[in-house]
C-alpha cells in the first residue's frame, strides 16, 4: 500500500488557524471573555502583587475627595504596610508647625512603648545618619539601622517592644533582631523633607526586602504629594469674610 504524505502550505495552515480562532471566539461571545477577565480581576487579591495595587488604589482614592485629611491617609498607609507587606511594626511620623518630627501613626507597638515614641520629637539632620544613629542610605529615601550600631537615644530605648534584647546576636544576614529598623523618607518639594515611614523588621523576623522597600518608597511619594496639594489648597482659599460693623 502506498502512503502519500501531505503538508499542507504554511500560509493554508495559518488560515486555517485564524479561521478556527475566529470561530471559537464567536462561540464564546464576547460576555463570556468579559466575564472571564472580570472573574480574574476579582480573584487577583490571591497574588501578592495584585493585593498591594489593592491597597495602593485605597491610599491614592483620597485624592478624589474634596478635601484630603492626611492624617486619614497615613492611617491608611500604615495598615497597608503593616497588612500587606507584613511588617511587625510600623510607623508614620509627620512634621509639626514647630519644625519638629513626631510620630503620628504607631501600628504593632506595645501600649508603653507607643506612649513612649508620642512623647520623642525629633530634628531634621538626625534622619541622615548623624549623632546616636548611625545608618546606611539605600536609596534617595530610604535608611538602613543595624542594631549593632546602637542607633536610638536613651529616648527610643523605651520605645521599643522588647528592650532586654536590644543587642541581641544576628544569626543571618536577613535577621531581623530588635533595634533594626528602616526610615523611608517622605518629601515635598525637592528636600523639604515633611514625614517618614519607619518599619523593624517583618512578622516572620527577616528584614524586609526590596519589594517592600519600593512599595514603602512609592506610598511615601503618595503621602508627601498628598500633604503638598492639600497645603497649596489651603493657601488658595479665601480668607474668612469679617462681620459687617454694627452701626
Amino acid at each position: 500500500m502506498r502512503v502519500v504524505n501531505f503538508t499542507p502550505k504554511p500560509s493554508e495552515t495559518k488560515k486555517s488557524v485564524f479561521v478556527d480562532h475566529r470561530a471559537a471566539i464567536q462561540l464564546l461571545g464576547t460576555e463570556r471573555i468579559a466575564e472571564r477577565l472580570r472573574t480574574e480581576y476579582t480573584n487577583a487579591y490571591k497574588d501578592k502583587s495584585h493585593t498591594m495595587a489593592e491597597g495602593i488604589q485605597a491610599i491614592v482614592s483620597h485624592f478624589h475627595r474634596p478635601n484630603i485629611n492626611v492624617f486619614d491617609m497615613v492611617q491608611d498607609a500604615g495598615d497597608v504596610i503593616y497588612r500587606q507587606l507584613n511588617m511587625a511594626t510600623v510607623g508614620i511620623g509627620l512634621m509639626d508647625p514647630d519644625g519638629l518630627f513626631r510620630y503620628k501613626i504607631l501600628i504593632g507597638f506595645k501600649s508603653d512603648a507607643e506612649g513612649a515614641r508620642r512623647k520623642i520629637a525629633y530634628r531634621r539632620e538626625e534622619f541622615f545618619g548623624s549623632g546616636d544613629y548611625k545608618g546606611y542610605p539605600m536609596s534617595r529615601y530610604t535608611w538602613l539601622y543595624l542594631a549593632e550600631d546602637k542607633p536610638w537615644s536613651k529616648e527610643d530605648e523605651k520605645g521599643y517592644n522588647r528592650p532586654t534584647l536590644l543587642g541581641m546576636k544576628r544569626m543571618s544576614l536577613t535577621d531581623s533582631v530588635e533595634g533594626d529598623y528602616i526610615d523611608t523618607h517622605i518629601y515635598g518639594v525637592g528636600d523639604d523633607l515633611l514625614g517618614w515611614i519607619e518599619v523593624e523588621g517583618t512578622k516572620t523576623g527577616t528584614i524586609p526586602n526590596a519589594f517592600a522597600l519600593r512599595q514603602i518608597e512609592l506610598i511615601g511619594m503618595i503621602i508627601g504629594g498628598a500633604i503638598v496639594c492639600q497645603s497649596a489648597r489651603d493657601s488658595a482659599k479665601p480668607p474668612p469674610k469679617l462681620p459687617a460693623p454694627s452701626s
